[in-house]
């Protein structure tokens, strides 16, 4: 869901930026902008999101985007919490191994296992 840019959604945003600006400016110039600001809501019982990626990998390296996560609430292994695969977002092969998979297989545990997923539990206010 895109968040509108209300009082409280900007303090929020004020207090992450403040946090996490040194480490963004390391990846981003300063004419980089804001495109997206959403929450994302996962229901009990929800199937797990296939594995996916959110930028696709280039020859340079160079993302192009940069996603933020940061947990509004404490996420535990039975809420269904964000499953990453490190170094993905730089491998291009692997990309284009996942894609050759249908959506479902995507979400099985052979495919997390292949792709070297890792389970993202943390406490609220953490960012990945």
């Amino acid at each position: 869901m895109k968040l509108p840019l209300s009082p409280l959604v900007r303090e929020a945003l004020g207090t992450l930026l403040s946090n996490l600006g040194p480490a963004l400016e390391e990846q981003v110039s300063e004419e980089a902008r804001l495109v997206e600001l959403s929450c994302l809501i996962s229901d009990p019982g929800a199937k797990q999101q296939p594995l996916h990626p959110d930028t696709p990998a280039t020859e340079s390296g160079s993302p192009g985007l940069v996603t933020v996560f940061t947990a509004l609430q404490p996420i535990s292994r039975p809420m269904g919490p964000t499953v990453v695969c490190p170094g993905s977002h730089k491998n291009i092969s692997a990309q284009e191994e996942l894609f050759k998979l249908d959506m479902e297989a995507r979400a099985s545990e052979p495919a997390l296992e292949n792709f070297g997923s890792e389970v993202v539990c943390c406490s609220a206010g953490s960012s990945l």
